[in-house]
């Protein structure tokens, strides 16, 4: 019978039913599935909507209804109707639910193309739950649908890419490229070159090149061979952007002119002006406004009303006006730009158009915050620095919007430091706000905007403290975090990484993750009230590229501000005044020549001399390093009480070591010397947002643990740590595991008991990778036992309710620093597990002398001093001895986070750590 007639035939046995005997309800899939496959998909939606009854014409909720309703949701998706194929589609994951079971891969199917038609509406929200629900089907499979499992995870590396998610984004892509390449794959190659091109195009829109290249390059080797132009060509465009963003000028030209040549007729247009925007964007960085005009005026012929390449052409547009030293029409496309995002949501205000984009999608809130950063940069350089302010405070909220969207701490501090220069951009201009108004307001503007620039990942784990997480979620970030530290190279291991990052994030996902304390929250009522609680001044810093800033606030509410140099030239004084420490130090006299412990130590008050002043003097405007040593030094305010909350390289600087008073010569005699950590009594925090947030916890209640492990092969025995934790537990009470029993088994199921723990042991920090830091249990092989590890990313999960953590070993306060974030240290992992304050060491201590320093400490503790001053009598104490009198053995150990006095005993509540020697 001929195919029409066929059709013909199945239509009227669709319409009247009467004329013929109804047919089995399997056959009448199976023809319908014939007349899909001709592409009649209206008409196979009649026959597969007949299948959904039986010969009495009763709804029937089988197997073979749910695949109906599948095909139905894929007809309705071809001929146009949305939403009634996520309606067939949501249909066929409930029957195939009651039929098969959850975990089958046909409801797996529904779900990834329920997500599918959600991606090709550009709704990525609604997209993710399912995709979500589809990989974690697929991976709890033994036998999975393989292609539509790869497919799942292509376009949930879309939704990453979207959202900025750079963890998910590599988790994904890697996911699909394993099961590409797995032995047998049933994935196709042409499918194969798509989704590698995709995932290329993703990667350089991230940022992330060498992926980015090596993704792409794959995709066109396929293209080449099979003569695909098509393929071709946009994958000259994506090697266009890779060139470009590592400024290979040529190179980017020379990929584009060949994406041009190469384009076929029967692409979408849409593409090729995408091709001309990007060339009319090179004619731009060459200086060359009228072929970039000519470029981007022929890429907006090419792209309808609304679509996403409209508002960075008229972007374009704006930069040639520049070009062109026309302000007038450069704004006027700027504002453009902005109003076509959205016409239905774009708004006008004094001047300049405005979005509301609480509703935008990622994608267009992503571009929205680029647009008005361009934006406030011309008003910036025209003079107009409110309305430049006002652009910037926009774009942070816009990518603030996008942070929050995230799930994990890698693709946070991707952000972060993205957002940073924001930041600095709307700090510079409140300052130049303030100068010319001399309004305080705008001073404490600056203070904020400075405290929301930083530490927030770390605002992100306080703040989901106090919700409840699955005993799952629980498990997941415990395996994620020794898979991170331990996985490396071996591809078995990151793999189940992989596999147990997406499932974390599924479940982060579809349940409501964290908040982080939104810093607005903050007023200058609320800081005012804390410094006069307590006591104390406020010295904030603000590290940038070209400049930095000092803030002082009192604890009247007086706030000042002051310019320090840029971001290298703090980060080179820093490593000076730590060496010159570390160099100079010694115990009854010097083994140096008297020369060289001279210039060390004109060096080190030279260095410390100027930071002294630089405290003094808040209001100063400028700083260059002395010349020649310059000893009369001022003290800053008198004594008293300082938080410092320090940024950059200025976390690593051991401000306790500034020398201050009277004039001084070397030879220094240590004990004589006033420094700025016994005159003052220091306190330090990552940031006013983490610090007084912790204020509103509950202390906890445990009793004391204090745990000395045994060392021998791999890590060397320590001579002191068992005298050191005998001393406190006779000192506090409490129970010590010594020897073997201080093993990573025990302190874990003892750690939701302890309210005071003393952990005296060898540890590691890396500050090139975080994950690799780690603290010891006891041990005896010539290897180090993983086993027998903490790492940081662990610790980070911890579920810590404890007021201090005395981190009283080497380094533990150094790490990798993120811009936006604060030093991934050791300490800031105890502080993102609960701690409310920690103690800390800057450089690789004395193992003698830290002991006695910390048995001090809690000695002034037990008498009723805080935490704060405890430290400063004990590091006084120190120097009263002479041996230890010189810096380098008390002056790296800090205090972070809250410094008060609380009520403690046997049932209390502090909570130490002692990490006895660092190596």
């Amino acid at each position: 019978m001929p195919i029409r007639f066929q059709l013909l035939f199945y239509l009227l046995l669709c319409a009247v039913p009467a004329m013929a005997q109804v047919p089995d309800r399997a056959l009448l899939v199976e023809r319908a599935d014939s007349v899909y496959r001709l592409r009649e998909r209206a008409a196979a939606y009649l026959l597969y909507e007949r299948a959904m009854v039986d010969a009495d014409g009763n709804s029937v909720t089988d197997s073979l209804a749910g695949y109906a309703l599948h095909k139905m949701g894929v007809c309705a998706q071809y001929t146009g109707r949305p939403e009634l194929a996520a309606r067939h589609y949501r249909e066929a994951i409930a029957v195939r639910q009651a039929a098969l079971g959850v975990l089958h891969n046909d409801v797996a199917k529904s779900q990834a193309n329920l997500a599918a038609l959600f991606v090709n509406n550009g709704q990525p929200d609604s997209a993710a739950t399912h995709l979500y629900r589809a990989t974690a089907a697929y991976a709890g499979l033994p036998h999975p649908d393989t292609i539509n499992w790869v497919r799942a995870l292509g376009d949930l590396a879309w939704i990453a890419s979207r959202r900025r998610d750079d963890l998910l984004l590599a988790d994904a892509t890697r996911r699909a490229d394993e099961l590409i390449n797995a032995p047998d794959s049933p994935v196709y190659t042409d499918e194969a070159a798509l989704l590698h091109y995709n995932f290329g195009l993703y990667f350089a829109q991230s940022g992330d090149l060498g992926k980015a290249r090596r993704f792409t390059g794959r995709a066109l080797d396929y293209a080449v061979a099979e003569g695909d132009v098509g393929l071709q060509s946009s994958c000259y465009n994506t090697l266009y952007l890779v060139a470009a963003a590592a400024d290979e000028t040529e190179l980017a030209r020379r990929h584009l002119s060949e994406a041009i040549q190469l384009f076929p007729d029967y692409s979408e247009p849409e593409e090729l002006g995408i091709y001309y925007l990007n060339l009319a964007r090179l004619e731009v960085e060459d200086a060359r406004p009228v072929q970039a005009r000519t470029a981007a005026e022929r890429a907006l012929g090419f792209f309808p009303s609304g679509y996403l390449e409209v508002p960075p052409t008229h972007l374009v547009l704006a930069r040639i006006a520049i070009l062109e030293q026309d302000p007038t029409t450069a704004l006027e496309a700027l504002n453009t730009s902005i109003a076509t995002l959205n016409d239905s949501l774009a708004y006008v205000e004094d001047g300049y158009t405005r979005q509301h984009f609480t509703n935008l999608s990622d994608e267009r809130l992503g571009m929205m915050a680029s647009l008005l950063e361009s934006r406030a940069d011309f008003l910036k350089n025209e003079g107009t620095p409110a309305a430049a302010r006002t652009d910037y405070l926009s774009a942070i909220a816009a990518n603030d919007q996008l942070r929050r969207r995230v799930t994990s701490d890698a693709s946070r501090r991707f952000l972060s430091a993205d957002i940073r220069p924001l930041y600095d951009s709307a700090l510079t201009v409140t300052l130049d706000l303030y100068r010319t108004s001399n309004d305080d307001q705008l001073l404490w503007d600056a203070l904020l905007l400075s405290d929301a620039a930083r530490a927030y990942t770390l605002s992100a784990h306080l703040g989901g403290r106090g919700q409840n997480v699955s005993k799952r979620e629980s498990a997941l970030n415990r395996l994620i975090g020794r898979l991170e530290a331990t996985a490396g190279a071996d591809k078995q291991r990151t793999s189940e990484l992989i596999a147990a990052r997406l499932e974390r994030d599924r479940i982060r996902r579809l349940n409501e993750s964290p908040m982080v304390r939104d810093t607005a929250q903050l007023s200058r009522k609320e800081i005012v009230a804390y410094l006069q609680k307590r006591e104390t001044r406020l010295v904030q810093f603000h590290v940038m590229e070209g400049r930095s800033v000092l803030f002082h606030v009192d604890q009247s509410g007086n706030i000042a501000y002051g310019e320090w140099p840029g971001a290298a030239a703090l980060s080179e004084t820093t490593q000076r005044f730590r060496a010159v420490i570390r160099a100079s130090a010694y115990r009854q006299k010097s083994l140096k020549s008297p020369k060289e412990q001279r210039k060390l130590e004109e060096e080190f008050l030279a260095i410390g001399a100027d930071f002294s002043v630089l405290l003094s003097l808040p209001g100063r405007t400028s700083w260059a390093p002395p010349q020649v040593p310059s000893y009369g030094v001022g003290e800053p305010g008198g004594g008293g009480r300082l938080l410092l909350i320090p940024d950059g390289a200025l976390s690593y600087f051991p401000f306790a070591a500034v020398p201050i008073g009277k004039t001084v010569a070397p030879p220094i005699d240590y004990q004589e010397i006033k420094y700025l950590g016994t005159h003052c009594t220091l306190q330090h925090a990552y940031s006013l947002s983490t610090l007084l947030g912790g204020e509103e916890d509950v202390q906890s209640s445990g009793g004391m643990l204090g745990l000395a492990p045994t060392f021998a092969g791999a890590l060397e025995p320590l001579g002191e740590n068992e005298r050191e934790v005998s001393s406190i537990t006779d000192l506090l009470g409490g129970k010590a595991l010594l020897g073997p029993e201080a093993s990573r088994t025990n302190f874990l199921s003892s750690l939701s008991e302890a309210g005071i723990l003393h952990l005296s042991t060898h540890g590691y920090s890396d500050a090139a990778d975080p994950n690799r830091s780690w603290i010891a249990f006891s041990q005896s092989g010539n290897e180090l036992d993983p086993e027998e590890l903490l790492y940081y990313p662990e610790i980070a999960t911890l579920p810590i309710r404890a007021e201090l953590v005395a981190l009283s070993a080497c380094e533990t306060n150094l790490g990798k620093y993120v811009p936006g974030e604060t030093s991934l240290s050791l300490a800031s992992a105890f502080t993102a597990a609960g701690a409310r304050s920690t103690l800390n060491t800057a450089w690789r201590v004395d193992d003698r002398a830290t002991a006695d320093l910390m048995v001090s400490f809690y000695e002034h503790l037990e008498a009723g001093k805080d935490r704060t001053e405890a430290l400063r009598l004990a590091q006084l104490g120190l120097i009263g001895e002479g041996a230890f009198a010189h810096p380098y053995y008390w002056a790296g150990v800090t205090l972070t986070g809250l410094g008060c006095f609380w009520d403690w005993g046997f049932g209390g509540s502090i909570m130490a750590w002692v990490l006895g020697v660092f190596w």
